[in-house]
């Protein structure tokens, strides 16, 4: 029987889906749908035919993790050119994973090459399973190829090219008979693990031997326990196949794996096979995964999560008699980001993250809890403790950055001693209280009434239906002040440019305007406009408002500081015109 229909009928069933195309020709010919009926063509904005290559890279634009499979002893990424390259340097047999971001699963896709006879093209059958738990294809595929190739001699050679294959992934693979307590080498990648086993030995004494070599000591005792054989029946019972996961003095993370190589209707076995495989890599994107889940990108300190978590263990664990707990925040954030733009904004950031990092990180712990809010949890004596806020004050007084000249916070904090009989959470909103308070006396030094502000932009109400900020630079915007309902049809789209067509779109500007309303926003005509130094930029239009057509005027002034690298102007749409 062909290998590729043995592999498609052992697989099958467990895939999310198959299909086949031609790798030659780099052309996928028909629609790829999964066992539930999901058209994964159709989801990537595809139809067939197609390139395999423009479906991969389709498929990595979806938020999906980098598809990669090993070469030899490199990670190249999946693409046609590598299939082939990989087919001609002998491998029939090619894995890849990727991750999902959106279910948190990991997923396996098993290419197996042939040549064709008639086209001489050369053919991929791809298959698709779900691995977080567990890496059956792989294994249950092994098992397969060693147990058919011992079985099978005029298709020895063939099976042997995809055992080699599969070698990439796999260090060491033994085969071992239970009865007579042997086992044989089938594949090894390291000398002085061959010299140990040799290519037959027994199996209670070298196995045992090589995870000496291989484990770690704190690992020793439950590797010892997983390859006992004379308890591996009872603990394959029921099983496909059992792992354990530990790290090597010089070898990284490994991971051991037994599974029967073929199991009677009444359970029984008395062959399996023992490998182990390299999986520093995925130890290493878990690690990352876990870094990221508790880090802030921008800024690099904790995030809100372990902020939380952290409050948590207080809780529990009770709260120290010297930890003091910060509340912070940044002063003029938004000011800053009207006018010198978001990059600025980033930079005064990451500049408040570096004071308060150089300050407080040999005492406790930092956060940023998101926008321009930040935390701290530090322990530090009551006689230390002003020489510690002072060293906090003078570093945020001495900042300077390359878009932003100085940096302001407010901040409140509390202690275990003034907060007897609190709990943790009642310390953070105590914290948070004294923080804003210091905040409400920093404007107010200023001379800026924030209520006052607001009651001001209110008062635009009256003679503006609409204050919009637009960047049209990035093409973004931000609603300001509106006093209508936007319809179902506008929906508050992602980009300005999107905002100008929604409205001619759906019928708010009157026909006889339509190319005069579009023509006016035009990003490059309205920075060209200010460029040339011009102060306002208007033009007149009818508008449907209420239902009826009646004449605005839109006035778009530059935001303080516009210039090369700040393109935010302010978009006021006037209720009359004379």
């Amino acid at each position: 029987m062909n290998l590729v229909k043995q592999l498609m009928d052992t697989f099958i069933n467990e895939a999310l889906f198959y299909f086949k195309f031609d790798v030659s020709t780099r052309v996928v010919k028909d629609d790829i749908v999964d066992k539930f009926g999901n058209n994964y063509m159709k989801q990537f904005g595809l139809q067939v035919p197609c390139s395999f290559d423009e479906v991969i890279n389709r498929f990595v634009e979806c938020g999906y993790a980098d598809i990669m499979f090993m070469v030899g002893m490199s990670i190249k990424n999946i693409t046609c050119d590598g299939l082939l390259t990989a087919f001609a340097e002998g491998q029939n047999y090619v894995e890849s994973s990727f991750y999902k971001p959106d279910n948190g699963r990991h997923y396996r896709l098993m290419y197996i090459l042939e040549r064709d006879d008639i086209t001489g093209h050369v053919l991929a059958t791809v298959m698709c399973t779900d691995v977080t738990d567990i890496e059956k294809m792989r294994l249950h595929s092994l098992t397969k190829s060693l147990y058919s190739a011992q079985k099978q001699a005029e298709d020895l050679e063939y099976k042997l090219k995809i055992i080699h294959s599969m070698s990439q992934f796999y260090k060491y693979i033994y085969y071992c008979d239970l009865e007579s307590e042997v086992y044989r080498e089938v594949y090894c990648d390291s000398d002085y693990v061959h010299d140990i086993m040799g290519e037959v030995g027994n199996i209670h004494i070298a196995i045992r031997d090589m995870c000496r070599l291989l484990v770690k000591p704190e690992y020793t005792k439950e590797v010892n326990e997983f390859t006992d054989f004379t308890t591996l029946k009872k603990r394959l019972k029921g099983k496909k196949f059992i792992t354990k996961s530990f790290e090597g003095p010089y070898t990284g993370w490994l991971e051991s794996v037994f599974f029967p190589v073929e199991v009677s209707d009444t359970g029984n076995f008395t062959q399996v096979i023992f490998a182990l495989r390299d999986i520093s890599y995925e130890k290493e994107r878990e690690n990352q995964l876990i870094y990221n889940s508790y880090v802030d990108e921008l800024t690099k300190l904790y995030n809100r999560k372990m902020f939380n978590e952290n409050l948590l263990e207080y809780v529990n664990g009770g709260i120290p008699n010297n930890l003091v707990l910060f509340s912070i925040d940044v002063n003029g954030l938004k000011v800053v980001n009207d006018t010198l733009g978001h990059a600025a904004g980033d930079e005064l950031l990451c500049g408040v993250a570096d004071c308060l990092r150089n300050a407080f990180k040999q005492h406790g712990k930092i956060f940023r809890l998101g926008g321009d809010e930040y935390a701290a949890i530090i322990y530090v004596s009551p006689e230390n403790r002003s020489g510690l806020i002072n060293h906090l004050e003078h570093l945020v007084k001495e900042w300077h950055g390359s878009l932003v000249d100085k940096i302001s916070i407010s901040y409140g904090y509390v202690t275990k001693e003034e907060c007897h009989g609190k709990t943790i959470y009642e310390m953070a909103k105590l914290a948070d209280k004294k923080m804003y308070k210091s905040k409400e006396e920093y404007y107010s030094q200023k001379g800026v009434d924030r209520r006052g502000m607001n009651s001001a932009r209110d008062a635009l109400g009256v003679m503006y239906y609409k204050v919009i900020k637009v960047n049209v630079l990035d093409d973004s915007y931000q609603i300001v002040h509106m006093d209508e309902k936007m319809g179902e049809d506008l929906k508050r789209p992602p980009k300005a440019s999107d905002l100008v067509e929604s409205y001619v779109r759906s019928g708010y500007i009157h026909p006889d305007d339509v190319d005069k309303f579009i023509n006016g926003f035009n990003h490059q005509v309205i920075r060209e406009f200010f460029a040339s130094g011009k102060k306002c930029y208007s033009f007149s239009y009818k508008r449907k408002i209420n239902g009826r057509y009646r004449a605005v005027k839109m006035e778009l002034v530059p935001s303080d500081g516009y210039g090369e690298t700040n393109n935010t102007l302010f978009c006021y749409i006037k209720k009359r015109t004379r």
